[in-house]
């Protein structure tokens, strides 16, 4: 039997080969076999790998990187002879024979558990159900730093959800209510606003005899929706209240089938695109006869030169001809975009792919809104009328007269008519014909809504060219010049053109006209951005002058907004940020941003894991607006902008802080200014707070460094600050560093004593578990500033974390002494999450005691704390070291008990290192039972999950714990390989006190032998 390859996706992205696990490189080894996985025996092209590892700004040799990748990891999981990764024409495709992906073997057994539930095999679907959601292992694609990739697990993750209930519906069916309570609760207490998780509590909880506590649970729920949200229950939920109230038997609430995968956005649409319509030529027409005729128009402009790369877009206007000439109505295609994108080339070069269509001529006219001065209709209609052969003393002088006359003339003919540069719709409603065998062509930077939805035209948006295409145009436009072969050269002026049409023309223009030049010394004049717009002028056309004409063309309120987005430092943006851009109210704002989109000066990227519209400026278009609010607006102006959209950051985070922490807890505030947003919008970006911090992680980064560029060193150190909820949870380690970094230089450069404090005790955060020392040392300074400014609650912080150093070094006397300090400031402050892993430190020293009455009472008071303020993560925290106690105890199923429910919420917040401290807890308490099986099963994935992690405690237990599991097993030799592995690991926090049980259990296996 051949070997047996196996791709997990939904978690961290493993490989294995017949249970081995293969080892896989971070970043894009693991991007390629996620995209290869989730895509099985489906084609995945070289461009989806290189916008997934690298987005838009792929390396010179990407190409070459992915094939050098794919290469890698085909060696490592074919063997020989196997086509595994099979390559073909325009990629890579993983073939499902003897390979099987989780994600696709969970999407088999939801169609196999909707199969059961249609023949009324609802335990059979139970089942199956509990059998795909046992296959994720984490947040799927976890740790995975792809955009694209990230919007496909968001899917994915949104029908594990939809999967979680309909489970928890059929179990409460039949009767399994205990386990459908815990796994419910858990649910709640992520999505407290979730009206169909708590309908479904209520059902388990009425079920088993809790009536009550159901009854409780809708009272909560409506109590947080009126005041978080303003609004009451909804039907079903009011309908299962009062079936309890009555004392009705109640059927499960109705679930909603999973979510289907949407269109996937990794690997996008199957189907190819439509075939181009024929194109008929008629060879036995005598071309000179014909333009002798008056009445036979080619007015056609010379056909474009070096035309390449809008293949799609070609197909699109042959297929939009040939539905509506099938129609019969007369076809109008509008094609609009940016100034510069290349609108009138595509019309004219698609134009003369199918003038054979139309014998009866082709007219041309230009509107004239690029140089600002648009012709009236009239003046249009006349300039036709006379290409059609009319007289000018038979042209009438009303417009409704000359339109009526170019409508009958054009009755039975089949003329092509190109309409460019249009200014709107009313300027062109006048010059549309009545004959089906017409067909008009509109450009234009405006949307042209008037036509798509009074008129029906076919709208085409045409975007900017992607890179490759762009460096193809660029180097047909050069010919045979030498220069062209500079391919570095040439894909550095692609960049720097931002793929738009014009400007690559221009460049070329510009080294034809100038021998003397480099490809190089043309990209170094463009980098400057001061320059580059003017750089990209050629006589009297150029980027700019578009520019400015569609700047002009914008009001009072919406130029503005343009002008601001300017000021912004970031990828993209969602809508939100114009209302505190612009200082106007949330409509107003985004109707002005929606103008901006239909001027062709923002793109609409797509939305994020959230659902919100992420908005994109091109980056000649920022350094357009840059300029513009450089002369406009005052210095007072940009930074007054510049500060409310920061402040509005701070806000935002800030309150996504309080709900995730149930207050303002566990962090430190200076004088930033807030911009405050309206609660009813506000309540609906952070309906999941934690899941809006994640789709905005990459934002708020940037944000943090662009206040300190800007010198603003408050806001800077407090939104890191913030921010670390998101990092720490999530394990974003890298951004928790770099943040922190920056905002403490930010701070020393500024003289902010606080802010310097706040950065230095963040920084120790992140390596109390890696690097105990340096974490002391940072301690210590933070401890000194925060002392000599008089912030009593910094130095409780800091009292904390050196109280958690203490207890890892085994200095119980020094810990105790100072969790007590710092549990009167935190309770005389009132930071009750503080004061929640306060107690649980010092519930950990009784335990290390042996005084079990005292630690049962200080964590009975730490989980009275966590529940008052609904922080789920401090809630998991304590209900793991009560599960801990209780094990000191023999009570093993009020361990299990508890660490079942903390396990669910540490996996509903993706909490990582709490799963896998979770998963040792339960295998520690399975090998106490003596059930080594389930011990092992339960060891084996924490030992995974602590691999992945840079946390060297975590390591330290999870090794301890499977020593003692080997030594069951009968096996010293692996059991003394681990307690030196976990002995070398409590080494590094440095945790002295775990250090030595490590070597004294190691010294008695020795003795043993």
């Amino acid at each position: 039997m051949g070997r047996r390859v196996r791709i997990n996706v939904l978690g961290q992205v493993e490989c294995f080969i017949d249970d081995r696990k293969v080892p896989l490189r971070q970043g894009r080894e693991q991007i390629v076999a996620a995209l290869l996985g989730l895509n099985l025996d489906i084609v995945v092209t070289s461009n989806l790998m290189i916008d997934a590892i690298w987005g838009e700004n792929p390396p010179r040799t990407a190409q070459n990187q992915v094939a050098i990748c794919v290469s890698s990891l085909r060696k490592r999981l074919a063997g020989p002879g196997d086509t595994l990764i099979a390559t073909v024409r325009s990629g890579y495709m993983l073939r499902a024979e003897n390979c099987e992906v989780d994600y696709v073997i969970t999407q088999e057994r939801i169609q196999q558990a909707h199969a059961a539930r249609a023949n009324g095999c609802d335990e059979d679907a139970r089942q199956l159900l509990r059998e795909a959601m046992e296959l994720w292992h984490g947040g799927t694609l976890a740790g995975i730093s792809s955009d694209l990739l990230q919007a496909r697990a968001a899917g994915i993750e949104r029908q594990r959800r939809s999967v979680i209930e309909e489970c928890l519906g059929l179990e409460i069916g039949l009767g399994y209510y205990r386990d459908a309570i815990n796994e419910l609760t858990a649910l709640l207490a992520i999505s407290p606003h979730d009206e169909h998780s708590c309908a479904l509590l209520m059902k388990a909880l009425y079920g088993a005899g809790h009536r009550a506590e159901a009854m409780d649970a809708y009272q909560r729920i409506q109590v947080r929706l009126r005041e978080d949200l303003g609004v009451d229950p909804g039907s079903d939920l009011r309908a299962a209240y009062m079936a309890i109230l009555s004392g009705e038997p109640m059927a499960a609430p109705r679930t909603p089938l999973p979510l289907r995968p949407a269109s996937d956005p990794v690997a996008g649409p199957q189907e190819s695109a439509p075939a181009s319509v024929e194109k008929h030529r008629n060879a036995g027409r005598e071309p000179d006869a014909e333009l002798s005729r008056p009445s036979v128009p080619r007015q056609l402009p010379a056909r474009p030169v070096f035309f390449s790369g809008r293949d799609t877009e070609m197909d699109h206007l042959d297929k939009e001809l040939a539905v509506r000439q099938a129609s019969g109505a007369t076809p109008c295609l509008v094609i609009v975009g940016m100034g510069g994108v290349g609108k009138t080339t595509l019309a004219v070069h698609w134009a003369y792919q199918v003038t054979d269509r139309f014998p009866d001529g082709q007219l041309y006219c230009d509107l004239r809104s690029n140089v600002g001065d648009p012709m009236a209709p009239g003046e249009v209609l006349d300039d036709l009328l006379r290409g059609l052969g009319v007289p000018g003393s038979d042209i009438p002088d009303s417009l409704d007269s000359r339109a009526a006359l170019f409508r009958t003339l054009l009755v039975d003919k089949q003329i092509l008519i190109i309409l460019d540069n249009a200014w709107n719709s009313e300027q062109v409603r006048p010059l549309l014909p009545g004959a089906a065998g017409c067909v008009v062509v509109v450009t234009s930077r405006a949307a042209m809504s008037g036509l798509t939805v009074v008129e029906g035209a076919a709208l085409l948006r045409l975007r900017a060219l992607e890179e490759e295409q762009a460096e193809r145009v660029l180097g047909l436009a050069l010919g045979g010049d030498p220069r062209g072969s500079d391919t570095h050269g040439i894909r550095d002026l692609a960049r720097l053109c931002d793929g738009l049409p014009l400007a690559l023309r221009i460049v070329a223009a510009k080294l034809t006209a100038r021998p003397h030049w480099t490809v190089a010394e043309l990209v170094e004049r463009l980098r400057d951005e001061r320059r580059r717009l003017r750089e990209l002028s050629h006589d009297e056309t150029g980027l700019l002058s578009g520019f400015v004409l569609s700047y002009q063309g914008l009001n009072t309120d919406a130029a503005r907004l343009f002008r601001q987005l300017g000021l912004i430092d970031a990828p993209d943006l969602p809508r939100w940020v114009a209302s505190p851009l612009a200082d106007l109210d949330m409509d107003k704002a985004q109707d002005m941003l929606e103008e901006l989109v239909a001027a062709h000066l923002i793109d609409v990227t797509g939305r994020d894991g959230i659902g919100q519209n992420r908005y994109r400026m091109h980056d000649l278009v920022r350094l357009f607006a840059r300029q513009r609010v450089m002369e406009e607006d005052t210095e007072d102006e940009r930074k007054a902008a510049l500060g409310r959209v920061l402040g509005a950051w701070m806000g935002l985070v800030e309150e996504a802080h309080r709900r995730v922490r149930g207050g303002d807890y566990l962090v430190m505030h200076g004088m930033a200014p807030r911009w405050r947003m309206e609660p009813a919008p506000m309540n609906v970006l952070l309906r999941q707070p934690l899941e809006w911090l994640e789709a905005e992680r990459r934002s708020i980064v940037s944000t943090i460094f662009q206040a300190a560029d800007a010198g603003l060193d408050e806001l800077c150190w407090e939104l890191t600050a913030t921010a670390a909820t998101l990092f720490e949870m999530r394990g974003y380690v890298d951004d928790w560093r770099a943040t922190h970094e920056r905002a403490l230089g930010e701070a020393r450069r500024a003289g902010n004593r606080q802010g310097e404090a706040a950065m230095l005790s963040g920084q120790a955060g992140i390596e109390i578990t890696r690097d105990g020392k340096r974490a002391k040392e940072l301690l210590e300074r933070a401890r000194s500033i925060f002392e000599e400014i008089g912030d009593e609650r910094g130095v409780a912080h800091v009292l904390r974390s050196l109280a958690v150093l203490d207890r890892l070094g085994g200095r119980f006397d020094l810990a105790m002494e100072r969790y007590r300090q710092a549990l009167s400031t935190l309770r005389r402050v009132g930071d009750l999450v503080a004061q929640t892993h306060t107690l649980i430190g010092l519930a950990l020293i009784y335990m290390e005691r042996r005084d079990v009455r005292a630690a049962r009472e200080t964590l009975a008071e730490a989980l009275t704390l966590a529940e008052e303020t609904g922080d789920s993560r401090s809630r998991a925290q304590v209900l793991y070291r009560l599960g801990e106690l209780r094990l000191t105890e023999q009570d093993f199923e009020g361990a299990m008990e508890a660490f079942a429910v903390a396990i669910g919420l540490a996996r509903a917040l993706d909490d990582t290192s709490g799963e896998a401290f979770l998963l040792r807890a339960l295998g520690e308490a399975a090998l106490l039972r003596g059930d080594l099986p389930t011990a092992r099963r339960r060891l084996d994935r924490a030992m995974e999950l602590a691999s992945r992690l840079t946390d060297a405690f975590l390591n330290g237990r999870v090794c301890l714990t499977l020593a003692e599991l080997r030594v069951a097993d009968g096996d010293p030799s692996e059991a003394e390989d681990l307690l030196r592995r976990a002995a070398k690991a409590f080494a590094e926090v440095p945790a002295d006190h775990w250090e030595l049980r490590a070597r004294e259990r190691l010294d008695a296996l020795d003795g043993r032998s």
